[in-house]
């Protein structure tokens, strides 16, 4: 199989057939990455994840990430628009590679071992297959499951990411091993967890109390090792979500599974396809910038309220439904987001001349058009949007 292939494969289940449950596996499987300390003592000291609204934001830059991986494909090929005309002809869309090496970029100001890399990339691989196996109208197929290893093992190397295991089950087993060596207990894993977890329940206009109840419940989904090392409080049986049994941790596993006690109907599905993030028009002149639809928390990259979803906005204001730093502004870049702009806001405007260098070197041919920073009609600077 090849990478445009997987990515094709992937699209239809992540997009179409089981895009909420896919969703969040991923969100889940960001947070269990705290569970390791020598990740979670990184990202505590890049004093972007304790609290606030730089919190959610992290989250969504790499869900964006994970998006733009989805709709530009690697190959250059693009799902979701026309191809932009003033372009290289070797490309149609590098915001895969831009991404990738912005992600590079921003992991270089760090000291981060190949095996925390590996790790992570791991459970972008594996914790969809297992919530689908458990928690979705239906599992993912065989040739699914192939497909999400050939991808981020593709990304992985683009990531420079050593020892990659050459097989998906390989793939698990050293995940497993590394969990059972290295997912212990600690302050950091502590601190950071909780942050999320606060992040999560906050913007709900709950009282203390079942916000409290809220992060239960989102705790008792992840597995034991990982709450144990994050040291969260051991979940009540009563939580609603115990009936269904925390995620499977390896093959053997045997959790209760939704679809065993439900018709499918009833489970997780995806609904009616939406896009999670609007992308450049191929016709733009300007540096154009892509938006989310939906927020997590904080309105990180969603346009200001216009016509009757402004409406909507003052009378949920109004009505005290809705708190004034929860509305899309330019504290939360409601212009929008690129892939070479993504990271800590500190370094919005910082390295993007090295970004595309990277990615170019990727690619094999210069970036410009619309995803550039240059015009590729007359190599003058792009109209800046903001």
């Amino acid at each position: 199989m090849t990478v445009a292939e997987a990515q094709d494969v992937i699209h239809t289940s992540m997009v179409w057939d089981m895009r909420t449950i896919n969703s969040y596996a991923l969100s889940f499987a960001i947070i269990r990455t705290y569970a390791i300390p020598t990740i979670s003592k990184t990202l505590l000291a890049s004093g972007e994840l304790v609290n606030g609204p730089q919190v959610s934001k992290r989250f969504l830059d790499v869900r964006s990430h994970v998006c733009v991986f989805l709709s530009a494909m690697l190959t250059g090929k693009i799902h979701t628009i026309p191809r932009p005309r003033p372009l290289s002809p070797c490309v149609q869309d590098p915001r895969a590679f831009v991404g990738i090496a912005r992600m590079n970029w921003l992991h270089a100001h760090y000291h981060i071992s190949n095996d925390d890399y590996l790790y992570t990339l791991s459970l972008f691989v594996l914790d969809p297959i297992r919530w689908t196996r458990n928690y979705s109208w239906r599992p993912l197929s065989p040739l699914e499951e192939h497909a999400r290893f050939i991808l981020y093992k593709y990304i992985g190397e683009l990531m420079n990411i050593d020892s990659i295991p050459k097989t998906l089950e390989e793939l698990e087993a050293w995940s497993l091993a590394y969990e059972r060596d290295r997912m212990v207990p600690a302050e950091t894993n502590e601190k950071l967890s909780k942050g999320m977890l606060v992040e999560l329940s906050s913007s709900l206009p709950l009282p203390g109390a079942a916000k409290a109840f809220l992060r239960g419940c989102i705790t008792v989904l992840f597995p034991e090792r990982t709450r144990i090392a994050m040291m969260c409080a051991s979940p009540l049986f009563l939580y609603p979500a115990r009936l269904t049994s925390p995620q499977a941790s390896g093959a053997n596993a045997r959790p209760a599974r939704l679809r065993t006690h439900f018709p499918p109907c009833l489970c997780l599905h995806a609904g009616i396809p939406y896009a999670p993030a609007l992308l450049p028009s191929a016709d733009a002149q300007e540096l154009t910038y892509g938006s989310r639809t939906r927020p997590v928390t904080k309105p990180w990259y969603i346009a200001r309220p216009r016509g009757l979803r402004l409406v909507l906005e003052e009378a949920l204001l109004r009505l005290g439904l809705k708190r004034e730093n929860d509305v899309p502004g330019p504290q939360y870049c409601c212009e929008g987001f690129r892939m070479e702009e993504i990271g800590p806001t500190r370094w919005q405007n910082v390295g993007h001349e090295k970004v595309f260098t990277e990615a170019e070197r990727m690619i094999g041919c210069p970036i410009d058009g619309i995803w550039g920073r240059q015009s590729a009609l007359n190599g003058n600077e792009v109209v800046h949007k903001k």
